[in-house]
């Protein structure tokens, strides 16, 4: 069965989701530090921006491949120990998806995963500070006993990454599709 959503509909529900999750984090003592100004002062806060930003991009886009295909080994390396995992928007749809600690969000992965397949149509990808974020539309696969189901559904993963590891993993989607209508 194949499903379809055009991204414009809910996009901004996402997106507003995901600066709220963002916000929440900054309040939940996420230190931050000044940018550089347009007068060039703070440049060595500027470089450290940078700098973050630039291994949130690294790290981030090797943790999310993993995810996309499903390495839970290589994505194992990329996590650190007290990592957090959720999905508030799934809640409704498969109960609560909250997993904190790295063996456990690996055992959940491995467990929950198994028999789906996923690919990630970006249409945006952010790297910020110490964030890489990814939205799009998921296009994946589930295992019924009537057969193959497929999804595509609008799809935002936030990723925070401090000292070289993911710590907290939020996935927000509108799971509208999975159950065959428009949102």
């Amino acid at each position: 069965m194949f499903l379809s959503h055009p991204i414009s509909a809910a996009l901004p529900r996402l997106l507003s989701a995901c600066l709220l999750a963002l916000l929440m984090s900054a309040q939940t003592g996420y230190a931050q530090t000044a940018a550089q100004a347009p007068d060039g002062s703070n440049s060595d806060a500027a470089r450290a921006y940078f700098a973050q930003s630039e291994q949130s991009k690294q790290i981030g886009e090797a943790y999310f491949n993993a995810y996309m295909k499903m390495d839970w080994d290589k994505l194992g390396t990329l996590l650190g120990e007290t990592a957090n995992f959720s999905d508030p928007t799934a809640r409704l749809v498969f109960g609560r998806v909250d997993v904190t600690g790295k063996e456990a969000i690996l055992r959940y992965f491995r467990t929950s995963y198994a028999g789906l397949t996923l690919k990630f149509l970006p249409t945006r990808k952010l790297y910020s500070g110490h964030f890489a974020i990814f939205e799009g539309m998921l296009d994946w696969t589930y295992p019924t006993p009537q057969g193959v189901q497929r999804v595509i559904m609008p799809f935002v993963n936030v990723l925070q990454i401090e000292n070289g590891l993911v710590v907290k993993h939020l996935d927000l989607a509108d799971y509208h599709p999975y159950y065959g209508v428009d949102g």
